[in-house]
């Protein structure tokens, strides 16, 4: 396929996976569109208003547990805990900024170490007992001791007394006191600033009357697990493992009441069964690819968002591989993609191009960091600078005659995108293998080791973005999939976290994202649109996200 004369589209990428042996799921979401909008889906329609108040959405996927502080969650977790339980602090939308939550305020000393939190009043759990400043302690204490499930979550080890407590040491986390029932002091070890937003954020406050009886190597494997009673403004009424979960609006929400009576989250893998049962009325909300994103804005039956994408897909490699060692080939790999006019063929204009691991609309994101904008001749000068030069054959080889020659781990998910740049990679003397990975088989994170590159995605709900970059790019990190080391941005992270002013603390940020994109450990590529299709019987916000949206469901209204 020529890449010069702009030739690439849908139809030629199709041609393209078909000769190779790859399977795209676009392909026959498009292929089944036509007899899938015909089928009769098993499942009850959603409800119109006059039917009682249900609304059926297909925007999430099957949580493994829906416990706060458990140790194994995911994307599909976080979205549902914001819809049913509450921390201490919320993220708001687009931009990341702390915000009150079950906590209305808090005061901080100048050193940044002793925080005390005023609650609101009147919460009462989806049970009907009241929220008090006690349920915050035994929160901590519990996902914190010896016995529950899971090692300490590291954005608790600056809380004095929750490392001690971990390791059995101590009977309680020293560093959290109840002063009365709407009052509770937390004192840190050393100044964090991603204490309110990830500590308090992502850790929902869980029930004292409800858990305290239950042992804690035993509470993730609880009924509590599956059916959790919490805060939030919708309380779980039924997990149908594979199908759905069902929520019921919390009459007793501190916010009030959600208008909408039934949330049903149907779990839908398959693109094309999504498709069908948006157009037939078995979904009230729901988001579709860019090529049917128009007959549905087009329709009056439906309301549409082209939001901006927050899932950013990129390559990344094994850094510890001798191929990929110098930034200079990875710089090439960037420059010598033409993201435009991908986007513009496959994602029919809707994407943009990446350029940083966190989405762009995040206050400590960097607008500047160094980018690798499309040049073939930039691509092929550093690959001859790095030593690789071309062979008789088109493909580069090093002074040893290696070939500059790897696998391309490829989720099936992601084919399209494979197969749409790796011909711009060939241009410049690459010759990439790509190795498709079947549903299920790619269960866990990449490690060193384990592969050459492959093609990724990160997709953040609700999640701080500083908490992002530091498990992607600092040292140590949990899991490493990439390698990746600069002694200096370890040295920024660490300073970052201790910053006790925003601004300081922003420029530091700014540092990170300039020295990791000078290092080029990942070639970004896009964030394709989301497109949020609406049936006109449901009236949703218009939002700057679509994490936004989710967590503005209690917004939500059925037609009269």
């Amino acid at each position: 396929m020529p890449l010069g004369d702009k030739s690439l589209n849908r139809r030629s990428l199709l041609k393209s996976a078909a000769a190779a042996g790859v399977a795209i799921p676009f392909a026959s979401y498009v292929a089944n569109n036509a007899s899938a909008a015909g089928s009769t889906s098993v499942l009850p329609l959603a409800s119109s208003a006059q039917d009682g108040g249900q609304v059926v959405i297909g925007a999430w996927l099957e949580p493994i547990t829906l416990l706060s502080g458990a140790p194994v969650t995911g994307a599909a977790y976080q979205q549902i805990q914001r819809t049913i339980a509450n921390g201490l602090t919320i993220l708001g939308y687009p931009n990341f900024d702390v915000q009150p939550d079950l906590a209305t305020s808090w005061t901080v000393t100048d050193d940044a170490l002793t925080y005390v939190f005023t609650l609101r009043e009147g919460v009462t759990w989806q049970d009907g007992q009241p929220f008090t400043a006690a349920d915050v302690k035994f929160t901590f204490d519990l996902v914190t001791d010896p016995n529950f499930a899971g090692a300490l979550d590291s954005y608790f080890v600056n809380i004095q007394g929750a490392t001690e407590h971990k390791a059995g040491s101590v009977d309680t986390v020293t560093g959290i006191t109840v002063i009365d029932d709407t009052h509770v002091q937390f004192v840190l070890t050393q100044p964090d600033t991603l204490f309110l937003s990830s500590a308090l954020s992502r850790q929902r406050i869980l029930p004292q009357h409800l858990l305290s009886t239950i042992a804690p190597a035993d509470v993730d494997k609880s009924d509590f697990s599956r059916k959790p009673v919490y805060t939030g403004p919708y309380s779980v009424d039924r997990w149908q493992a594979g199908e759905s979960i069902t929520f019921k609006s919390n009459p007793n929400y501190y916010g009030g009441q959600p208008p909408i009576e039934t949330l049903i989250a149907r779990f839908i893998p398959d693109p094309a069964t999504a498709l069908a049962d948006l157009q037939t009325g078995a979904l009230n909300l729901g988001t579709t690819d860019p090529d049917q994103f128009d007959s549905f804005a087009s329709d009056s039956n439906y309301t549409t968002q082209d939001l901006p994408g927050l899932r950013v897909v990129y390559i990344q490699f094994d850094l510890t591989r001798p191929i990929f060692a110098d930034s200079r080939v990875r710089q090439a790999f960037s420059h010598a993609i033409d993201r435009d006019t991908i986007i513009n063929a496959i994602y029919l204009g809707r994407a943009e191009v990446a350029t940083n691991y966190i989405p762009p609309q995040a206050w400590m994101n960097d607008p500047d960091v160094p980018t690798y904008p499309y040049d073939v001749d930039k691509a092929n000068q550093l690959l001859d600078e790095a030593g690789w030069t071309l062979g008789d054959d088109n493909v580069r080889v090093d002074a040893n005659g290696n070939q500059l020659a790897f696998t391309l781990t490829v989720p099936t998910s992601n084919s399209q995108d494979a197969l749409a740049f790796v011909p711009y990679l060939e241009q410049v003397g690459v010759k990439v293998t790509i190795d498709q990975q079947g549903a299920g088989e790619v269960t866990g994170p990449l490690k060193v080791g384990e592969y050459e590159a492959a093609v990724s995605s990160w997709n953040n709900f609700i999640i701080d973005p500083r908490a992002d970059l530091q498990r992607t790019f600092q040292n140590p990190r949990p899991t490493d999939g990439t390698g990746y080391k600069n002694d200096e941005v370890d040295a920024l992270f660490l300073q970052a976290r201790a910053a006790t002013d925003q601004e300081t603390e922003k420029q530091l940020w700014f540092q990170i994202q300039q020295k990791v994109a000078a290092d080029a450990p990942f070639v970004y590529l896009w964030r394709q649109h989301d497109l949020v299709v609406v049936n006109k019987d449901l009236t949703v916000p218009q939002v700057s996200v679509i994490s936004e949206l989710y967590a503005r469901i209690p917004e939500w209204k059925l037609s009269e």
